[in-house]
């Protein structure tokens, strides 16, 4: 006979591994189900199609073989997530049945082919579908009646076509995340929108420039273009846009021309990278300016003159690329300031000369410091991790990007954790999926050393199951888990240092 007491079991993050028993599927009254962050393998049992659930969790597991079927007789679903787990194959077009669906997680797992099912659920609030091996063509009809869409993250895939103009017009659309695909355009006119925070294009297939009305995104705080071909002279208009604290403009084929000038109104900017972005002339005074400056990105560019002292302005910088440009002069003593809180500096291949003695006195050893100091060089560093022969290219040649680029990823709010420096293998297009793993991992270490108590929940009226177990209530539970996902990252970083620099003493 069924059971009919349990209506919610919350067993996230505890010691269960092995197979879901096919005797849950007695629990008829069962609404919430969240197994989150444990070791369960194989399969959803098919006997789960008799249940009839409003939330479903089954993140961070070790789930195989294709999209459980089981999930497709769940009318009244609600909040999907069956992330970071090794799920193949498609989404079965049955999907489509799910209405009610306002948020569904299928991210990091190993899913193929077309994104297509999810065009008939109109009430989608969140979607994330990235690092997978989705190989649809984007046209103007995929989402194309989700006026509710707020997350749309379907990075790191295979997806194709172009960006249509409706992800714009989604009045509370904040979060866009396509960098890692094959894209090749934007739209041409973009509508003026006071929500959408992030936007995320880099490693895509854009070509041409990069369209002005990017302006008319009035709440940006992250643009990311970084790895495109657009062309034409860098924007000026971004320099209006003082919402900004991310710009990513590196590696992109813009006509040679100095730092535009206007990017000085920039004054909430914390990172800034335009690196490999034929930049000519000197690095501006009014960099000094940016006071909330923790990145500093000019790697490989054509920049010269000397590094200019307001630099010792910038109070909140934390890593400074200056690396292979023709920069030439003293090295500023500012750099020595007791402010500063460096912990990576790149100096080397240019033109440089000077003792930084008094620098590494003041801020001691930084985690990465590199400059052109071998013998007989122009510059003496007692404290520089990293000295070369600015005629040697290939000095730190398998050292790769000094910094890995930001992945932003949801479970971390798509905010930076940590700043830190990467080494190229740890930098690759898999580093998101390699974070994950390693998180994955840690819970699993954690399980073993920190068991925790499972508590059982009271049973719920269909009133309480629907007011307490809410999309809203996910949304929490998200939060959560955000907060946890950030403190494993900075973990990560600082471990993922000490190995590197332990490798190259």
């Amino acid at each position: 006979m069924p059971t009919k007491k349990i209506s919610a079991i919350q067993f996230s993050h505890n010691l269960l591994k092995g197979n879901l028993p096919t005797e849950m599927a007695l629990l008829t009254d069962l609404k919430w189900l969240s197994l989150l962050g444990n070791a369960i393998t194989g399969q959803i049992p098919t006997e789960f199609a008799a249940l009839d659930l409003v939330f479903l969790d089954m993140g961070h597991n070790r789930l195989s073989g294709e999209f459980p079927q089981a999930i497709l007789s769940q009318e009244r679903l609600e909040v999907l997530a069956l992330s970071n787990n090794n799920i193949g194959g498609s989404i079965p077009s049955a999907l489509s049945e799910l209405t009610r669906l306002s948020i569904f997680a299928v991210d990091d797992n190993l899913m193929t082919n077309s994104l297509a099912p999810l065009n008939s659920l109109t009430n989608l609030q969140r979607v994330y579908a990235e690092d997978n091996g989705f190989s649809d063509t984007i046209t103007s009809t995929f989402l194309n009646n989700h006026p509710g869409l707020e997350h749309l993250d379907i990075s790191n895939n295979r997806l194709q076509g172009t960006v249509p103009v409706h992800f714009f017009e989604y009045v509370n659309m904040t979060i866009l995340d396509l960098h890692g695909n094959e894209l090749t355009a934007l739209p041409t006119s973009i509508p003026v929108q006071n929500k959408l925070a992030l936007l995320s294009l880099q490693r895509n297939g854009f070509s041409g420039q990069l369209p002005s009305t990017i302006e008319n995104l009035q709440a940006l705080t992250h643009l990311d273009v970084t790895s495109n071909s657009f062309t034409g002279t860098m924007p000026t208009f971004l320099g209006d846009m003082i919402t900004l604290d991310y710009l990513f403009l590196g590696d992109t084929e813009f006509s040679a021309g100095p730092i535009p000038d206007n990017y000085s109104n920039l004054i909430n900017l914390k990172d800034l990278s335009l690196k490999s972005s034929s930049r000519t002339g000197t690095i501006p005074t009014w960099i000094g300016n940016l006071d909330r400056l923790k990145l500093l990105d000019l790697d490989s560019n054509r920049l010269k003159g000397p590094i200019p002292t307001e630099i010792g302005d910038m109070a909140a910088i934390s890593i400074i690329l200056l690396n292979r440009n023709n920069l030439s002069g003293t090295i500023p003593t500012e750099l020595g300031d007791a402010r500063f809180s460096l912990s990576v500096v790149a100096f080397d291949h240019n033109n440089l000369s000077g003792d930084v003695t008094s620098i590494c006195q003041e801020i001691g050893r930084t985690s990465y410091f590199s400059t052109d100091c071998l013998d007989n060089s122009p510059v003496n560093c007692t404290c520089c991790t990293g000295c070369c022969d600015p005629a040697n290219a290939e000095c730190h040649a398998d050292r790769g990007d000094l910094l890995g680029q930001f992945d932003p990823i949801w479970e971390a709010g798509y905010v930076r954790s940590e700043y830190g420096f990467y080494h190229y293998g740890i930098t690759d297009d898999n580093s998101t999926a390699n974070r994950r793993r390693y998180l994955h991992k840690k819970e699993e270490e954690e399980m073993d050393t920190s068991p925790r108590i499972l508590r059982s929940l009271e049973p719920l009226t269909p009133e309480q199951i629907e007011t307490a177990f809410s999309v809203q209530t996910y949304l929490q539970a998200e939060a959560e888990m955000r907060d946890y996902k950030r403190r494993e990252e900075v973990k990560e970083d600082k471990k993922r240092l000490r190995g590197f620099y332990h490798r190259r003493a």
